[in-house]
């Protein structure tokens, strides 16, 4: 009968790979030396991995270059800024990147500060949606750890701080601190499971936040590799906001469950951008509507824009209507949203009918963000 050898590395690691037979009745498996990703019994499945939308900065539905003087500022999609210092800070898409990527996420101060007071901060930020790390099991005893790398250089070299801010419950932040240089690197963070803290994992709300710091106060300050963080930084966090010849550039953004940062999963731009359109949408071509409004008791007729969202969206989003804007006809004005579908325009409130005609010269957009 035959057999098969299974021969480890000298780490005790590899890729199986079937070596010439050494007899008839032998057949040996080498593992070899191994210099990419290592497949265990941990590592999370190889397709859908990436917890992150957008990792890869190729999809800016709200431009290519963002003013940001204040917090929550949405940037390329998905990616927030907070800027709450007293300088102000430009992100933009950028294509300046590691090989195997188009695009970065380049921020630099438009305005310096030199002098971070205690409850200042400016720092990028990521909101999962809780569905989305349902998985993790978060505060029970099969909680998973998680495994966060990115691409990233910056001419402003020293110490800055990566955090996993835990939202549901008693806040509990995970801070790990990273050197940077002026040359792309990857970065691997791993974040221990939390058996303690539950997140917001069953809800299309935010679950958790994951920070990557660029100037912090004392206010926000706590220590390493600890759950019992409330701060987001450490003391050594760097002030990247004191000169406005300071950059920094990310991409290849990846969360995943387990302990092992594979390779960054590239879907393609069609799926990216759909899945960037549940929390954001923009059309800029002139969109109209009109006909004749008739009220239908118990609900009004809204006649004028009249659109199909692309995909159904987390929530009842925000309408912005773009550019001129005209409505006519009817008695008052109304709009109707839901995650799939808005109308904007004029309506009847009375007896009678009217002639209804809507546009908005600029499109429209709906948001929907965590």
């Amino acid at each position: 009968m035959s057999k098969i050898n299974l021969t480890p590395n000298a780490s005790g690691t590899g890729v199986f790979t079937i070596a010439s037979p050494n007899s008839n009745t032998d057949r040996t498996l080498n593992l070899p030396e191994e210099s990419g990703t290592v497949i265990t019994t941990q590592s999370p499945q190889l397709g859908r991995r990436n917890l992150i939308i957008n990792g890869a900065m190729n999809v800016a539905q709200r431009g290519t270059s963002i003013a940001v003087s204040t917090t929550g500022v949405y940037t390329l999609d998905r990616f927030i800024c907070d800027e709450f210092t007293d300088g102000a800070l430009t992100v933009s898409q950028d294509t300046d990147a590691p090989n195997d990527f188009n695009y970065s996420l380049k921020v630099t101060p438009s305005t310096a500060d030199t002098s971070i007071a205690s409850s200042q901060y400016a720092r990028i930020r990521y909101r999962p949606e809780g569905f989305d790390l349902t998985t993790l099991a978060f505060g029970t005893s099969n909680a998973k750890s998680l495994a966060f790398s990115f691409y990233a250089k910056s001419n402003k070299a020293g110490t800055y701080c990566i955090a996993m801010d835990l939202l549901g419950g008693t806040e509990r932040t995970y801070i790990k601190e990273i050197s940077l240089t002026n040359t792309w690197s990857r970065y691997v963070i791993n974040i221990p499971a939390n058996t303690v803290q539950a997140i917001n994992n069953s809800t299309t709300g935010a679950a958790c936040e994951i920070d990557i710091s660029l100037a912090v106060g004392s206010d926000y300050h706590g220590t390493t590799e600890d759950w019992t963080n409330t701060g987001f930084a450490t003391s050594n966090q760097v002030n990247f906001m004191d000169s406005t010849a300071n950059e920094l550039y990310i991409t290849g953004v990846q969360l995943e469950v387990g302990d092992v940062a594979t390779p960054f999963e590239n879907r393609s731009y069609g799926e990216e951008l759909a899945l960037c359109q549940r929390y954001f949408f923009k059309t800029t071509g002139t969109v109209q509507g009109g006909g004749l409004s008739v009220v239908t008791q118990p609900l009004d007729s809204i006649i004028g824009v009249n659109e199909n969202l692309p995909v159904t969206m987390r929530a009842s989003p925000t309408l912005t209507m773009l550019g001129t804007t005209y409505r006519t006809g009817g008695d008052a004005d109304g709009q109707n949203v839901t995650p799939t579908h808005i109308t904007w325009g004029r309506k009847k409130t009375g007896s009678g009918t009217a002639n209804v005609g809507a546009y908005a010269m600029g499109g429209f957009q709906v948001e929907a963000e965590l």
